[in-house]
C-alpha cells in the first residue's frame, strides 16, 4: 500500500471510480450510461429505468389462488408503472412520503382469475427476501424536467429500476459542503429535478475523507457521519481491494476510459480504504441498504428522518438481545445509555417499529415519569404515523392493557393508581416496556412504582433509556433492568458528532476577606 492520498483522490473522476468499484464489490451491478438511457428509451425526463422495472415487477409478483400461481396482466404492470410516474407536484418531501408508502407497503390491483375477481397485493420491492431484487448502479445519470432544469448525478443506486440512492462524489480538495448543497439544490423545483427524489431514500455527499449522509429534505446541519460499529476491522479492506470480475470490469471501462488505467494500477498496489469506502460498505451493501430503508427511516411530522449510527447499532443489538430468554421464558432487556443529542425518542420509535416488524403480535408500553415527557413521546409516535393510546388514568391504563392495545404510553405512577382499584396481570412475554429517563422513579420511596409495573406485566421485556444511569449498591439502574446495551452514546460522542455544543468551564479562585 504505497500510494499517497493525493494520488488516489486528485480528481473527481478518480474518486468517483473508486466509489463505484466499492459499490460493485458490495453487490451492485454496473449499468453503463448508454444502457441506462436505453432502458428509458432516451427519455431523460424519466427518472426510472422503465425496461428494468417492468421486467422485475413481472418477475417478483404473483397471484396465488387454489395453490396455483398466476402472473399479473400486462395492463396491471402498466398501471403499477404509471402509479410511480404520475405524481402530483406537492413538494418533494410529501411526494416522497406517498411513494415511500407504496414502495414499502405495496399496493392492490384488480384482476380476474377464472371466476374470482378481486384486488390482489402487488409489490414494487421484495422486502421478504432482499436477494430477489435487482441492484444496479450507474454513473453521470442525467435527468431533466420537461422544458426545465437538467441535473447530472455522479452515482445513482437502483432497486428494480427505481432510484433509491443518490451519491455526489467530490475530489479530495473540494469541501463536502458543496456536495450537500448540490444534493439539496437538486431537490428544488426550478433549480433541480424533484422527480428523481420522489423515490430516493439514501443520499450521500462526500469527498474521500469526509462523507455525509441524509435523506430527502434533510437540512444541511443534520447531515450525519456514519461510524461502523459492527464489521470487523479488515472487512472494508477486503471489499475495497477485491478485483472486479471480467464482465463488470468491461462495463465500467466503457464509461471510464480516461481513468481506468490509473485506477487499475492503484488497485494492483492495494489501496487504503477511505472514510468514503467505509461509509459505502456500512450503508450501501444491498442487505444493509434495504434494512436501512425499511427499518431506519421515518416521517416525523413534515420531516423525513434517517437514523444515525448510534441508533442503528443500539436497535440491532437490542433485536438480538430480546431473542434471548431466561429460564422462565422472559426476554432479556437492558439499559440503553444515550446522552443528550442521541435522538433518544426517535430511537424508541424506531425500536418499537422494528420489534413489531419482527413480531406482529408484539405490544409496546412506553413509560415515563413526567407529563412533559409523556407528551413528547406521544407526539413523536403520532407524528411518525403510529397511533399510541395514552393512558388518561390508572384505571384507563389497566383497560388498555386488558384490551391488548398495540402501543400504549403512560406515566409510571398510573400502574400504582390502577392497582389501588383492582388487580390486573398480563403474563405475555411479547410485551415490551420501554422506560424513558429510567434513572428516576425506580428507587427508594418510589421503588414501589417499579414493583407495581412488574406486578401488572410480570413476563414483559423491560428496556430502560437514560442519559444518567445510577450504579450504586442501594440504587442501580442495571440491577433493575439488566446489563448495559453496547455501544453507549456519551456526551463526548455527542460533542464529536456536533449533536450538542460543548460546555466549557473555567476554574477561578475568588479571593475573599472577612472584616471582623
Amino acid at each position: 500500500m504505497s500510494q499517497s492520498p493525493e494520488f488516489t483522490t486528485s480528481e473527481a473522476g478518480g474518486a468517483q471510480l473508486q466509489a463505484l468499484h466499492t459499490l460493485i464489490n458490495c453487490g451492485w451491478q454496473y449499468a453503463p450510461r448508454a444502457e441506462a438511457d436505453q432502458w428509458r428509451d432516451g427519455r431523460r425526463t424519466l427518472p426510472i429505468l422503465e425496461t428494468q422495472l417492468r421486467g422485475d415487477l413481472a418477475r417478483i409478483n404473483r397471484i396465488y389462488l387454489d395453490e396455483r400461481a398466476y402472473p399479473f396482466s400486462e395492463a396491471n404492470i402498466d398501471a403499477a408503472v404509471r402509479r410511480l410516474l404520475d405524481r402530483i407536484p406537492e413538494g418533494v418531501t410529501r411526494a416522497n412520503e406517498r411513494m415511500t408508502d407504496d414502495l414499502t407497503l405495496g399496493i392492490a390491483l384488480p384482476q380476474s382469475i377464472g371466476q374470482t375477481s378481486r384486488e390482489w397485493p402487488f409489490k414494487f420491492i421484495d422486502w421478504s427476501d432482499w436477494r430477489a431484487n435487482t441492484f444496479q448502479v450507474t454513473s453521470e445519470y442525467t435527468v431533466s424536467e420537461p422544458a426545465g432544469p437538467k441535473i447530472r448525478v455522479d452515482l445513482v443506486l437502483f432497486v428494480n429500476g427505481i432510484p433509491l440512492g443518490v451519491i455526489e462524489v467530490k475530489a479530495s480538495h473540494v469541501s463536502v459542503d458543496q456536495g450537500v448543497s448540490q444534493q439539496i439544490r437538486n431537490q428544488k423545483a426550478g433549480e433541480g429535478v424533484p422527480a428523481l427524489f420522489y423515490s430516493a431514500q439514501l443520499l450521500l455527499a462526500a469527498n474521500s475523507h469526509e462523507p455525509l449522509y441524509g435523506t430527502v429534505g434533510t437540512p444541511r446541519k443534520l447531515w450525519s457521519v456514519w461510524k461502523e460499529r459492527e464489521d470487523a476491522p479488515d472487512f472494508v479492506q477486503n471489499v475495497v481491494n477485491r478485483p472486479l470480475d471480467t464482465v463488470q470490469g468491461k462495463r465500467v471501462a466503457s464509461d471510464f476510459a480516461a481513468h481506468i488505467k490509473r485506477h487499475n494500477k492503484l488497485m494492483d498496489e492495494q489501496r487504503f480504504p477511505t472514510p468514503l469506502d467505509e461509509t459505502i460498505v456500512g450503508l450501501c451493501r444491498p442487505e444493509r441498504f434495504m434494512r436501512l430503508i425499511r427499518r431506519y427511516m421515518l416521517f416525523d411530522g413534515p420531516q423525513k428522518k434517517v437514523a444515525r449510527y448510534q441508533q442503528v447499532a443500539t436497535i440491532e443489538t437490542l433485536l438480538k438481545r430480546i431473542d434471548e430468554r431466561d429460564a422462565s421464558g422472559r426476554r432479556k432487556g437492558g439499559v440503553v445509555w444515550h446522552t443528550q443529542g442521541s435522538g433518544k425518542s426517535l430511537t424508541m420509535v424506531m425500536l418499537a417499529k422494528a420489534i413489531v416488524m419482527a413480531s406482529p403480535s408484539a405490544r409496546i408500553v412506553i413509560v415515563t415519569d413526567r407529563t412533559d415527557l409523556d407528551d413528547q413521546i406521544s407526539k413523536t409516535f403520532r407524528a411518525t404515523g403510529q397511533e399510541p393510546k395514552r393512558a388518561a388514568t390508572g384505571e384507563n391504563l389497566l383497560s388498555l392493557i386488558e384490551d391488548k392495545t398495540p402501543v400504549v404510553t403512560t406515566l409510571i405512577h398510573k400502574f400504582r393508581a390502577g392497582l389501588n382499584k383492582r388487580r390486573v396481570v398480563d403474563s405475555s412475554p411479547d410485551i415490551f416496556v420501554l422506560v424513558d429517563e429510567s434513572h428516576r422513579s425506580q428507587y427508594g420511596s418510589l421503588d414501589s412504582l417499579h414493583t407495581r409495573m412488574r406486578e401488572v406485566l410480570p413476563n414483559a421485556c423491560f428496556i430502560a433509556f437514560t442519559g444518567t444511569p445510577i450504579a450504586k449498591k442501594e440504587k442501580s439502574t442495571f440491577a433493575k433492568f439488566g446489563d448495559l446495551v453496547q455501544p453507549s452514546y456519551s456526551m463526548r460522542d455527542a460533542v464529536n458528532d456536533k449533536a450538542v455544543v460543548p460546555l466549557l468551564y473555567e476554574g477561578r479562585e475568588v479571593v475573599t476577606d472577612v472584616d471582623a
